[in-house]
């Protein structure tokens, strides 16, 4: 017999209306979905590592996006972007587009200060670590 557990169980979403239909054992059910951290689209989780880089480093959401070349602007947005490749499935491309429409190759570079420098600097590291738990807890990973 379907019942309104079995359903919600299945597809793992709220039930918010379920009636019988005449005699059957058939359900209808009106649901929504639910949207939670796992179900979030790359574009919201782009929008968590921004928000969550940006409070870090204390600067404002339009600056990582900008196409400054500021040390203070530079680091975020390199930490940013090795983050949205890592908790994404975005393309190198797609992650340029999403910080200001830098090119394929900026992103190419910025993975690779970044692991250059988790590698060889134990401060950088701790910081990149830090940053990284608070998005894997915002995101739910």
């Amino acid at each position: 017999m379907v019942t309104a557990e079995t359903i919600r169980q299945t597809i793992t979403k709220e039930i918010i209306l379920t009636k019988r239909c005449s005699n059957t054992n058939v359900y209808v059910a009106t649901t929504y979905c639910k949207i939670s951290d796992k179900n979030q689209t790359d574009d919201d989780k782009v929008k968590d590592i921004k928000e969550i880089v940006c409070k870090y480093f204390g600067i404002n959401l339009w600056m990582i996006e900008s196409r400054s070349r500021k040390r203070e602007i530079v680091e975020p947005r390199q930490i940013a972007t090795t983050l949205v490749r890592e908790f994404t499935r975005l393309s190198l491309k797609g992650t340029g587009l999403r910080f200001g429409g830098i090119d394929h190759s900026s992103v190419i570079y910025s993975l690779s200060t970044v692991n250059d420098l988790i590698i060889t600097d134990k401060d950088y590291r701790k910081k990149f670590e830090h940053i990284k738990m608070l998005v894997q807890a915002k995101l739910g990973r």
